[in-house]
């Protein structure tokens, strides 16, 4: 296991006096992760949030996200947000204070790699979405307030055959992703995988947080325009959200105490 990662399950068993109780610790943890992960199903669903629907109407303005990609782009969008700093206002406030903050920034990470994975599995077309909605959340991220930190955590860190608490991580993250059909389409309306052919068998699979990472660095075409418009959709999150999070809320200490 990255050695990042098995400190910070360390200091999880230690916070908790959990040596020597391996159930407990096996039970705790996943308790924590199964929570994390109905947070990032309700952040997925949620229909009312508005910045991945501003930063994909600024990609169908910029003719990088077609109507029929613009469910998956909103989808995709959230993933990537929900990794790093959260979408909303509340969210960002929220990660500021919360306890363990490093391990779950860890877990959000993880869990939102192996989703990608899946999607990646599951829709052919969903590569370009992938990386036009990467290259957008960048110039997005060099926008916000000063107080807001890209959390995404364990950058490196193997999520194929990691265990945590005796599970295989890919395979039980796996199975709640299809349980809840997080990622089903957008019913009645387009097929994501019309049209693709052999598509699927040439995809380069994304196994490790490093990977995903690497996306971030793609050169979006016509970066200027995506700025200006990047530039109005802040101000326009700022106004709904009544102003931005509180500049000195990321570096406040972190509470102790259980998750």
């Amino acid at each position: 296991m990255e050695e990042t990662l098995r400190q910070l399950l360390v200091d999880y068993i230690n916070k908790r006096n959990m040596l020597g109780q391996e159930q407990t610790y096996e039970t705790g943890i996943w308790h924590d992760i199964q929570q994390l992960f109905d947070e990032f199903t309700k952040t997925i669903q949620n229909q009312d949030a508005d910045g991945a629907t501003a930063i994909c109407d600024a990609g169908k303005e910029e003719k990088k996200i077609q109507e029929r990609e613009m469910h998956m782009c909103r989808m995709v969008v959230r993933i990537l947000l929900y990794m790093s700093h959260g979408e909303t206002h509340d969210e960002m406030e929220q990660r500021a204070d919360e306890h363990d903050k490093e391990l779950k920034a860890c877990i959000r990470t993880i869990i939102g790699t192996v989703t990608i994975q899946h999607l990646l599995k599951r829709y052919c077309k969903a590569d370009e979405v992938l990386r036009n909605a990467v290259g957008m959340v960048k110039i997005m991220d060099t926008m916000m307030p000063s107080g807001v930190v890209n959390n995404t955590g364990c950058k490196g860190l193997q999520v194929q055959g990691l265990v945590i608490g005796g599970k295989d991580v890919t395979s039980t993250i796996g199975q709640w992703i299809l349980q809840r059909n997080i990622l089903d389409g957008d019913p009645g309306q387009v097929d994501w995988n019309a049209g693709c052919g052999d598509a699927k068998s040439k995809r380069k699979d994304v196994t490790s947080i490093e990977t995903l990472q690497e996306l971030k660095t793609i050169v979006v075409e016509q970066a200027k325009e995506l700025q200006d418009k990047a530039e109005e959709i802040r101000e326009r999150i700022q106004k709904e959200t009544n102003g931005a999070p509180d500049t000195n809320a990321a570096t406040k200490a972190t509470p102790q105490g259980s998750a």
